[in-house]
This record gives C-alpha cells, structure tokens and sequence, in this order.
C-alpha cells in the first residue's frame, strides 16, 4: 500500500508540467484511502467504545461479571466509578467500571419461562413422532449403515 503512495508520489513529481488533473487524481487518491481507513479502523474501534461504556453502565448491583483482567465476580455496591466485587464468600476488590467488559447470565436454573428463547415448534412435533428406537439409535451407527449401503451400491 505504502509503495502505490511513494509511487504516485513520484509520478506526480517527476513531470515538471504535470496538469492539474493529475493532482486532482492524487488528491482524490488520499481521499480515498482516508475513507477506507477510517471504515475499516477508526469507526469499528469507535463502536466497539460505545459498546463498552453502555455495558459498564448497564450493570446494577447483584449482576455477575467479567472483568478485563478475567477476573468473575458479583457486584457489590458502586462508589463512583468503582465498582466492588465478591470474587469469593467474605472476599471483595475493587475495580474501575470501564474494566468490567461481560455480564454473565444467571444459571440456566434462575431463568424464567420468558428468558427462554423461542423453540421451533416444528422440531418438536418431529421428535414427537419418532419411535423409541429412532430416539434410541445411534447417530453413529445410522452413518456406518448408509456408508455401507453406499458401498454395495457402487461395487
């Protein structure tokens, strides 16, 4: 990329009567590669930000989480921009809010029926139909069997 730049940089100054065309087209040039950098660099790292400061002052007390460093606990109480976590029963350290980069969900025993995503109703009913023995095969042996019917069919 650096070598198209010094390239165009040196065409554009090797002509002593270069016309105002080609330095348009080098100006439109570095426009060009502004913009490409600024998609591809600039703007992601700037929402990956504001995804972070939402997530920091989304959490309340009593919320389980994840802290830069890896460290999981549970929210004790807020004091400012501190936060006070319970990494363990009766042991508690403080960590600045913008380092706290998860929340964990609650074990799947805490939900509710509304936590709960959408099921496809449709597979159910499948299951629903099967026999035993199809709920009781082995998928394995299901692919061993038809790798087989495979063979004698080919030979």
């Amino acid at each position: 990329m650096f070598e198209a730049l010094f390239f165009i940089a040196a065409a554009s100054k090797g002509s002593s009567t270069a016309s105002s065309g080609s330095a348009v087209g080098s100006i439109l040039f570095f426009v060009l590669i502004f913009a490409v950098g600024y998609l591809l660099f600039i703007r992601p790292q700037q929402q990956k930000v504001k995804r972070q400061r939402s997530l920091a002052q989304a959490v309340d007390v009593g919320d389980k989480v994840v802290t830069s460093g890896g460290i999981i606990g549970e929210i004790e109480r807020f004091e400012d921009d501190i936060a006070i976590l319970e990494i363990a029963p009766n042991i508690s350290i403080e960590v600045a809010r913008a380092y706290i980069v998860q929340k964990l969900l609650p074990p799947a025993a805490d939900w509710n029926e509304d936590d709960l995503p959408d099921t496809d109703e449709s597979f159910d009913d499948e299951v629903d139909d099967m026999t035993d023995e199809q709920k009781d095969a082995d998928p394995q042996e299901d692919s061993a069997r038809s790798s087989g019917e495979d063979e004698d069919q080919n030979g």
